[in-house]
This record gives C-alpha cells, sequence and structure tokens, in this order.
C-alpha cells in the first residue's frame, strides 16, 4: 500500500539528490519562480495570474491536469513538445485510462494531498511509448485554483530524458508506466 507521509519532504531537511538535480534544472527553477510569483501572498494562483505568456519559455513541456473525482483526472491543456514525445494528443482525455491500474490509488492519493496540502510534488516516472521506447521524465508539479476558486488542477512542467530503454511496439502508450521517486514539497 502506498503512504504518502513517505514521501513528504521535512522542514530544514536537505532534499534528495535527484529531486535536488531535477529542481535546479533552469528551466524547472525558472517555472518554479514564475508559479511563486504568480501565487504572490495567495494560497494558490488562478489562471489569471499565471496566463500562458507568463510560461512563453517552457509551454511546449507543460499539461495541465484537472480533478474532477476520484475516478477522473483531465488532461484539460497538452504542450506540443509533450503530444510529440507521447505520439498523441491526450487532451481531455481521463488520466487513468493513459496509467496503469496498478497505480491508480497512488495516483489518487498524490492528487489529494497536493491539493489539500497544497504542496508541490518532485518526481521521476518513466513513460512507455506506443513504439516501445521508455522514455524517464523528471516534472514539477504545482498545484493551482480554477476559475471559480476550487483547489483542483495541477500545473506540470515534463522534462524528457533521454530513452532508456526500449520493449517493441505495443497497442498503447503508458503515461507513468513506472514511478521511480516522488517527493512532496509543502507551499
Amino acid at each position: 500500500m502506498f503512504d504518502m507521509s513517505q514521501h513528504i519532504a521535512k522542514p530544514n531537511q536537505t532534499h534528495p539528490i535527484w529531486a535536488g538535480e531535477i529542481l535546479t534544472l533552469p528551466a524547472v527553477a525558472r517555472f518554479f519562480d514564475a508559479w511563486k510569483q504568480a501565487k504572490g501572498s495567495k494560497v494558490l494562483p488562478s489562471p489569471n495570474d499565471l496566463p500562458p505568456e507568463k510560461l512563453v519559455f517552457c509551454m511546449p513541456d507543460i499539461t495541465v491536469t484537472e480533478y474532477l473525482g476520484p475516478e477522473h483526472i483531465r488532461y484539460r491543456l497538452v504542450g506540443t513538445a509533450v503530444i510529440n514525445r507521447l505520439g498523441f494528443n491526450p487532451t481531455d482525455k481521463n488520466m487513468y485510462d493513459l496509467t496503469p491500474v496498478k497505480h491508480h490509488s497512488m495516483i489518487k492519493e498524490i492528487y489529494s494531498t497536493i491539493l489539500a496540502t497544497p504542496a508541490a510534488l518532485v518526481s521521476l516516472t518513466s513513460n512507455t511509448l506506443s513504439s516501445g521506447i521508455i522514455r524517464q521524465v523528471s516534472a514539477l508539479h504545482l498545484p493551482m485554483i480554477n476559475h471559480d476558486g476550487e483547489a483542483n488542477r495541477l500545473l506540470n512542467l515534463h522534462i524528457p530524458e533521454d530513452p532508456q530503454g526500449y520493449q517493441g511496439p505495443r497497442d498503447v502508450t503508458e503515461i507513468s508506466s513506472e514511478i521511480k521517486n516522488l517527493l512532496l514539497l509543502p507551499l
């Protein structure tokens, strides 16, 4: 059973090396800074606080996901580089239809924790593409409110790494086919 409490950064504790490496990537650091500036003194920023023109430097690698309920996390927006890497456009698709069933309860707990705390999430996962290529992805996931003030969205920056393996062609692309590391950063 997945226990999110084992993945929460402790105050005054050094981040694991893998998380520090992700957080210091120039695009990730700039993305996090833009989010913090948009947030200001509010609990969370809204789409109006962080319009696409403030994220033009990383828009191709961004997704916006929306928690609609325990069984439905919708891809609201998917950047062009993400679409090109995946080989299809998951906009308006349910994340659960694209991820292995074995990860669904973990994903539910992660989303609930990020949105309720609120917290950022640093992740290191792998996607298995329909071509059979396995690609590791470093990511920073940041909570946002929607236009009605409800905390139900994540703004996600995905930084791909070189392909790390090959399994042979398959019928579907699996997002987060492997979840390697997670670190929750309370905000």
